[in-house]
Parts: C-alpha cells; sequence; structure tokens
C-alpha cells in the first residue's frame, strides 16, 4: 500500500515541482494544496493549464486562491478552513513551503506535526528588496519550530547550518524543466548574438549594470542586440539609461510561458547580473535548453557555473567586468561556444536531471517516513543529501 504524501504550496513556486509531481505519483499516494495568490496574482501556468495537467497524469491536486491581498485577516480565516481540510487527509508526511507570509506560518505550526512535516526554503536569507521584519517574522518561526528542512542550494544550506545547525536539512536543486524544448540538443553560435535577461526586474538583478554594459559595448560592436523581458515597477528608471535602442529588444511585462520560451530559444547567452541570489529558477530553465549563462560571481551561481567552461562569470556589481564578459563572447569562436554547451549538457545530465532530483526526495521521504513508524530508532538513520 502507498504511503500518503501530501504537498502544500504556493502558487508562485509551482514551477519548481510540476514535473516532480509525477515522479513522485508512482510512489506515493498523493495530494496537492496548492494556494493562489489574491486574483492579481500571475503565474507561469493558468489554472486551467494545472487542471488538465492533473487529469492528464492522475493527480489529485486542490487549488485554493485567496479572497484577498496577502496581509488581509480575511485570508487568515480562509487559510484555516483550507488547514482543516487539510486536517482530513490522513497523510505519512507533508512537504510544505510555508515559510514566506506570516499567516500560512502561524497556521503550519497550529496544525502540522514537527515530525513528519518537511520544510521547502527557497531564501534562507532574503533577496534585499524583501529584508523588513513582516517578512522576516514567519520565516524565524518556521526555523524555530519545525525540524526538517528542504535547501536549494549548498550555499543556503551554509548560511542555514549558522544559525539553526540543530535542525535537519538536506539540498536539493530546482531540476530541469521537462516542459521546456528549444534547443536542449545542441547550439550552434550565429550572428547578431543574442543577449537575454529574463524575468522580474528588481534592484538586486542589476539589470542597470547590464545596460550600462551594453551601452558601452554598443560603441565599440553592432553584431549583437539584448533582449529584457520581465515585469518591472519601476521601468522609467531603467529606461532613462539606455543610449541606443536599436541594440535593444524590451518586452517589459507578464511574459506568458510560451513566449519566453520563444527568447530563451532565440538566444545565444543568458545573462543574469545579479548582485545578489540564493539560486535561480531562471537559469535553471536556461540550463535546460542549454542555453550558456553569463553570471556575476556571487557563490549561488558558482554552484551552477565554471568560468569559461560551461559558462562566463563577472566580478558582481562590476560594469567594466560585465562589458569584458560579454565582449569575450562576442568573440568566442563556433568550436569554443559548441565546447561550452557539450559542458553545460553534461552538468545538467548529472546535476540538474529531473529523475535524480526526484530519487533524492524520495529517499529523504521514505527515510523520515520509515523513522515515524520505527519506535526508538536514532535520527542518524535519516539520511542527509
Amino acid at each position: 500500500m502507498k504511503k500518503k504524501l501530501l504537498y502544500l504550496i504556493p502558487g508562485w513556486t509551482i514551477d519548481s515541482h510540476i514535473n516532480l509531481l509525477k515522479e513522485y505519483s508512482d510512489i506515493f499516494d498523493l495530494t496537492v494544496f496548492l494556494i493562489l495568490e489574491h486574483k492579481s496574482g500571475r503565474y507561469k501556468f493558468s489554472i486551467d493549464w494545472i487542471k488538465q495537467f492533473a487529469i492528464d497524469n492522475n493527480l489529485d491536486i486542490r487549488i485554493y486562491r485567496k479572497p484577498r491581498r496577502i496581509r488581509d485577516l480575511r485570508n487568515f480565516f480562509f487559510l484555516f478552513r483550507m488547514f482543516l481540510d487539510l486536517r482530513a487527509v490522513r497523510y505519512d508526511l507533508i512537504y510544505t513551503e510555508s515559510s514566506d507570509e506570516l499567516y500560512s506560518a502561524v497556521l503550519s505550526i497550529l496544525f502540522l506535526r514537527r515530525k513528519n512535516t518537511i520544510q521547502g526554503i527557497h531564501n534562507v536569507v532574503f533577496h534585499p528588496n524583501y529584508a523588513n521584519f513582516l517578512w522576516e517574522l514567519p520565516r524565524i518561526m518556521i526555523f524555530r519550530w519545525f525540524k526538517y528542512f528542504r535547501i536549494y542550494s549548498l550555499e543556503q544550506k551554509r548560511i542555514f547550518q549558522e544559525k539553526y545547525s540543530y535542525n535537519k536539512i538536506y539540498v536539493s536543486r530546482i531540476p530541469e524543466w521537462r516542459t521546456a524544448s528549444g534547443n536542449s540538443a545542441g547550439r550552434s553560435k550565429k550572428e547578431p548574438i543574442i543577449f537575454l535577461y529574463a524575468g522580474n526586474i528588481h534592484h538586486y538583478k542589476g539589470v542597470d549594470i547590464l545596460i550600462k554594459s551594453i551601452n558601452k559595448l554598443g560603441d565599440k560592436y553592432r553584431n549583437f542586440k539584448v533582449i529584457i523581458a520581465g515585469s518591472c515597477s519601476n521601468w522609467a528608471e531603467y529606461d532613462s539609461l539606455i543610449k541606443d535602442r536599436g541594440l535593444f529588444e524590451l518586452d517589459i511585462s507578464f511574459v506568458e510561458e510560451e513566449k519566453m520560451l520563444s527568447y530563451f530559444d532565440s538566444a545565444d547567452f543568458l545573462v543574469l547580473p545579479y548582485r545578489h541570489v540564493t539560486q535561480s529558477g531562471i537559469l535553471t530553465l536556461g540550463y535546460s535548453v542549454n542555453l550558456p549563462a553569463i553570471v556575476s560571481d556571487c557563490l549561488g551561481f558558482r554552484e551552477y557555473v565554471t568560468d569559461k567552461v560551461n559558462g562566463l562569470m563577472f566580478a558582481n556589481g562590476d560594469v567594466d567586468s560585465l562589458y569584458s564578459t560579454m565582449e569575450y563572447a562576442l568573440h568566442l569562436d563556433s568550436h569554443e561556444y559548441e565546447r561550452m554547451g557539450s559542458e553545460l549538457k553534461a552538468f545538467t545530465a548529472k546535476e540538474l536531471s529531473l529523475e535524480s532530483i526526484a530519487s533524492e526526495n524520495r529517499a529523504f521521504f521514505e527515510n523520515l517516513i520509515r523513522l515515524n513508524e520505527t519506535k526508538g530508532v536514532k535520527e542518524t538513520g535519516l539520511q542527509q543529501i
């Protein structure tokens, strides 16, 4: 008889889990509680797409959409009723990502048992634009109360263990995107060279650094362009930095998945000039379609990119360094570009394959279920991955 696994995740993380759910359903009796934000929220997958995905893969996915904006007290009572529904499901293990919002954190502590709950943590340390007490409080509550955690990168694990060394942690990255297709078999360099920035635009993501580097590159070269695709609440500040609009293709909006994948398909390099990074779903998407990346030398990127082997790296925050790195990319010959793609493909197959990451997670899930079923067994039997 299959063990009962319950998944409780917010809508903004669905792209990190959607392919894993199919892998789990072969081993576990799986039920997914998916929490969507107020109707103003935008998601990579539509509700209709998720419902059809559930039907096609015989998955029990229950969708809850909050009735009000994030801190409206009425959301607490809505979530309280959802947790009552959750408690009615007799599960052996629950995986949840409930540390980013106060009401969910409080209700998780009230309703979920520590011994059979795994908390998934995308960002142990918040990005600078979210760093305030109202965001930090639920995180601290979850970290101090629960015992078992999934962390998404080795660097985040190191930070977590410095403060909460008494917790049990395992690291499991975001897997490759099986919904992506494009040039996953291999790429050939072409002209003009297309650099791509994709994703939401915030200060910590360094789009201003990219624009300034492109301005400088454009003074010397004309055989390239840059695509910037993603939503931004203060685009006018970035737009004012652009000198030559002929070098830019701008799509400053929420970009639907199909259109975003077309940008990845046409690009030669993904450029992520972040000032701060925990892990990057955009980078994983690029790796899924064998797109080499130019990234800052943040520790969170060093786990994925080896400079001049499977990608390129520049000094964090340094416009001149990014300029020089993009200039190097322009001069990279076809043989070196294809070699970089081969190295990237090998890394993805080894470190980000859906099967291996699903297997890692299943092993941790099964070990924890076994531990809870076997009284008196020491926790040293729970393997950390």
